[in-house]
């Protein structure tokens, strides 16, 4: 893990990327993420590291446990960039509901109520991906009142 601290420190985002491509470790990329996350970089380089990262992970599937998928919320929360939100629920849907509603989920736990709320923009009416994210707001509703997103 120091080397990895070490690629951050020296802004050498491709050294993680060999460590990750030799390993296959997902740990790798979650432990970068925080690292980047719970120190004082600037929030541009903090940034430029969380879109480097994303594609990085591989996509959370049930079959994987997927142990990194609040991790990955997490990201893109942190982004908070709909477009890749958007696109990661869209791929879910038709293969793994159960992991569609885990990350809309999260990303309704952790969100702020405008990316939330542009996320359900950026969706069309009656898609299955805005059903289960107004599941998730509904859900999130009954232990925190005040969450009001109209779908």
């Amino acid at each position: 893990m120091q080397a990895i601290g070490i690629a951050l420190e020296s802004r050498r985002l491709d050294i993680i990327e060999q460590l990750y491509e030799k390993t296959q470790d997902s740990s790798l990329l979650a432990y970068s993420m925080e690292a980047v996350l719970d120190n004082h970089f600037p929030l541009s380089y903090r940034d430029q590291v969380l879109n480097f990262l994303y594609p990085l992970f591989p996509s959370p599937t049930m079959d994987s446990k997927s142990p990194y998928i609040h991790s990955l919320t997490r990201l893109l929360v942190t982004l908070s960039n709909p477009a890749l939100t958007v696109s990661l629920l869209e791929s879910l849907v038709p293969k793994d509901k159960l992991v569609a509603y885990q990350l809309a989920f999260d990303l309704v736990e952790g969100g702020a109520q405008d990316f939330l709320e542009t996320i359900r923009n950026d969706l069309p009416m009656g898609d299955e991906v805005r059903l289960i994210i107004t599941w998730a707001v509904h859900a999130v509703n009954l232990t925190r009142p005040g969450l009001e997103l109209c779908f």
